[in-house]
């Protein structure tokens, strides 16, 4: 993609690329991004075609909220740096602000669902807790499960429950002594229950906690280069996959982007490493994750890594770790979401259904991005490109 300017909407400062890379375009209620060159081809939305009436290839990006007035359907002044993201009851989308200090609730289309949740710290990862015994918190007057689980940069683990007499949400666990950094969150059942797990980036590991927030020891790969740190963490499929990131000195806060800087690796939730799955290559500080629905275009079934360094998203054979390619637009230029971090398929939304189907399942890909060096927010979607059934 070619290089970002800085540009003025509506008083502030935003970016864009250069003419001819991306057209931002409003259309049926929507912006979309359109990363082609300047061809004068069809720059429609969802349900258009090319310019030759063939079926289009490649995907469409789809704005739905932004911090920025006229970058998106919707705004939100408080979606800044959104970094985690989880799907939960009916699609509802919900958004750790990284900036803030909130979670954000959107609807499937990116309405506002409810009032944001203060979580009073730097919030990374966000996972969803089903179990009602498991990971209790208490406001003294009794106990109930946290539904959502935080982590935060100051090494911090915070629950929040609806039953909760508190607004906002509780800290269970505190590491910031230890210097810990976490980036990630995620959840898995073990022989001896269920377990939290959190990438601590700054000390190289992944912390592994009880059901009741106590830490119980950590893991990491010790042959990934050194420098080299966990950087998420998410379960697919009961395995654990871990993102690694190239530590930026001398404090080893954040990540140093570039090209081939990164590993995914498979481990099981009690911390024994099966295998490497991606080494080097089109990884640059990999964070998000997502298996691609069946529905998904041309990379169906597929692992997705999207990449926090340069914002494109790699496809990769979820059995052998093959490389498969880069998601792009309809004009074939590689789909570039700067500061992209969150992925996640959605449900019960019409962006991902096929015009021609009801019954296809849906194919939404959810993402999340921290634009302008994480000072603003874009929340959005990617769904395949494909011609109406009018074929216009």
């Amino acid at each position: 993609m070619k290089s970002l300017n800085r540009i003025k909407l509506n008083g502030r400062n935003v970016f864009a690329a250069t003419v001819g890379a991306v057209a931002w375009l409003v259309l049926n209620g929507m912006a979309v991004a359109d990363h082609g060159g300047d061809d004068g081809g069809d720059r429609g939305g969802r349900g258009s075609g090319s310019p030759t009436g063939k079926p289009l290839t490649g995907y469409k990006q789809i704005n739905l909220v932004s911090d920025v007035p006229g970058q998106a359907v919707h705004t939100e002044t408080n979606l800044v740096n959104p970094w985690g993201l989880v799907i939960g009851p009916g699609g509802r989308l919900i958004v750790a602000d990284n900036h803030t200090g909130l979670a954000t609730f959107y609807s499937p289309e990116g309405r506002l669902a409810r009032s944001p949740l203060p979580v009073d710290d730097d919030p990374t990862g966000v996972t969803i807790n089903h179990s009602s015994e498991d990971f209790l918190i208490t406001d003294g007057t009794g106990s109930h499960s946290a539904r959502l689980i935080f982590a935060t940069e100051s090494g911090k683990i915070l629950g929040w429950s609806q039953g909760l007499g508190t607004a906002n949400a509780v800290v269970v666990a505190d590491n910031s002594p230890s210097n810990a950094v976490y980036k990630g969150i995620a959840l898995a059942e073990t022989r001896g229950g269920a377990m939290l797990f959190a990438t601590d980036f700054h000390n190289g590991k992944v912390d592994m906690f009880d059901s009741s927030f106590h830490r119980v020891g950590s893991f990491t790969d010790g042959t990934v280069d050194a420098g080299f740190a966990p950087f998420n963490v998410q379960n697919i499929g009961g395995w654990l996959f871990v993102t690694f990131a190239k530590q930026r000195s001398p404090d080893n806060h954040d990540d140093e982007a570039g090209p081939g800087n990164g590993f995914v690796d498979i481990f099981r939730p009690d911390g024994h490493l099966v295998r490497r799955f991606a080494s080097h290559g089109m990884l640059n500080s990999p964070w998000g994750l997502a298996v691609a629905a069946r529905s998904f275009g041309k990379f169906r079934d597929a692992l997705l890594v999207g990449n926090f360094g340069d914002g494109r998203i790699n496809a990769y054979n979820p059995r052998t770790g093959a490389f498969l390619g880069q998601l792009t637009d309809p004009h074939g230029v590689p789909i570039q979401i700067e500061g992209l971090w969150a992925l996640g398929f959605g449900r019960d939304s019409d962006w991902g259904r096929d015009e021609d189907d009801d019954d296809v399942p849906n194919n939404a890909l959810y993402f999340t991005s921290g634009p302008s060096d994480e000072s603003h927010g874009l929340l959005g979607v990617i769904v395949p490109a494909r011609r109406n059934r009018h074929g216009d």
